[in-house]
């Protein structure tokens, strides 16, 4: 839930400390007071805080967060998308948001449900869900892929089905619809 505001802040923790040195050590080339300028710039750095983490997320956003395509899973690199995703997966596109991501990945369908079915031995206790035997398996409305995947510009296969992945209690968790025609995987997962 708070994971996006850790990078921001200890970004923050090193850019003001530096900063501060930076003030004390270079005043005294101004001929200005240096003490007055350190015990002022310390009374401004808790002022500063808030307003720099602000600043450094918003940059830091832009290149974390937005739609990003690989190759493979091996390309991903980021813990968050790789726990929900077949290490068989290739061409992945992802849009990646602060609480989860929407994507679409090639994957046979026995590889699609051999993964499937080790994250279900993997995660079953901790599942606020039980698993169908049918794995809840049904089709997807147009309107429904339209809501999810509209922005990619992505025509709903025919025959995409449902599989409901483990969800923990806080949200965590994936939904993804195959089309075995395509042998394309299109995916929701959530992370809290």
């Amino acid at each position: 839930m708070f994971w996006p505001l850790v990078l921001p802040i200890q970004i923050t923790l090193v850019l003001l400390p530096t900063a501060y040195v930076i003030v004390v050590t270079t005043v005294p080339r101004f001929r200005k007071r240096p003490k007055r300028a350190g015990v002022l710039s310390l009374l401004l750095l808790p002022l500063l805080f808030i307003p720099s983490c602000i600043g450094v997320n918003a940059v830091v956003d832009r290149y974390r967060f937005g739609v990003f395509s690989y190759p493979d899973f091996n390309a991903v690199q980021d813990f968050r998308v790789e726990q929900f995703l077949p290490m068989a997966a290739t061409q992945i596109t992802i849009r990646q948001y602060q609480s989860g991501f929407h994507g679409r990945f090639d994957i046979s369908e026995t590889d699609l449900k051999t993964w499937h079915t080790s994250m279900w031995k993997k995660h079953k206790q901790y599942s606020v869900i039980d698993r169908d035997d049918d794995d809840m398996q049904r089709h997807i409305e147009s309107e429904q892929f339209q809501r999810r995947y509209g922005e990619f510009g992505w025509e709903p296969p025919d025959d995409l089905i449902q599989y409901m992945g483990p969800q923990a209690a806080n949200g965590s968790g994936y939904t993804l619809w195959y089309s075995a025609s395509r042998q394309q995987a299109y995916q929701h997962g959530g992370y809290w």
